[in-house]
């Protein structure tokens, strides 16, 4: 189980900005079974994207991303995962908090999370959405915005499932670039 949450969780090398359907990717890194790619859009952020195809099940899965309060254990940088409301037995919102390098605050997230299967083609869809004005920011931390990304599970084989997240958010960072992105791509496993 470990190795499974490990692999699934290194696609968090995906959160640094960015969002989008289409061509123009570049692969930033493709090593054992994970790739990971990029794409410019029309904002100062990178789209990314990463894929990977695992030997699990759907439902191991969706059991990992369930458990939020987890959240410290296997995303690096991960001070806080919690539920906030269920909306109903497909949606909810959740609240993240990561650790920020020095000199900048960490970073908090509302996040409304859907999810869909669809048992004609065996996928289950996660859908993320920030909600930047959920509650109040709190002292001490800076709100992530314009978060909105997903998550999608494919029943590839018997015993294997493709993996694919998909990110866009401004980490509202005084600077962006490549640090901002090694920052964020190492928001991934401890």
């Amino acid at each position: 189980m470990k190795r499974l949450l490990a692999a699934v969780f290194l696609l968090l090398l995906a959160m640094s900005p960015g969002y989008a359907d289409g061509g123009g990717w570049v692969v930033k890194q493709d090593e054992g079974g994970i790739q990971v790619r990029q794409q410019k859009t029309g904002s100062p952020h990178e789209t990314t994207n990463g894929v990977v195809e695992m030997a699990t099940t759907l439902d191991a899965l969706a059991a990992v991303l369930k458990d939020i309060s987890a959240c410290p254990r296997w995303v690096h940088g991960c001070v806080e995962g919690r539920l906030v409301k269920t909306l109903s037995p497909a949606e909810r919102i959740t609240y993240t908090v990561v650790d920020a390098p020095f000199p900048l605050e960490n970073r908090d997230m509302y996040i409304d999370s859907v999810i869909r299967y669809n048992r004609s083609t065996s996928t289950l869809t996660i859908t993320l959405t920030g909600k930047e004005n959920y509650a109040p920011a709190a002292p001490s931390r800076t709100r992530v915005l314009g978060l909105r990304g997903s998550w999608v599970f494919q029943q590839a084989s018997p015993g294997h499932v493709r993996v694919s997240y998909q990110i866009q958010l401004d980490p509202q960072a005084p600077f962006n670039g490549p640090a901002m992105t090694i920052w964020w791509s190492r928001c991934s496993i401890r």
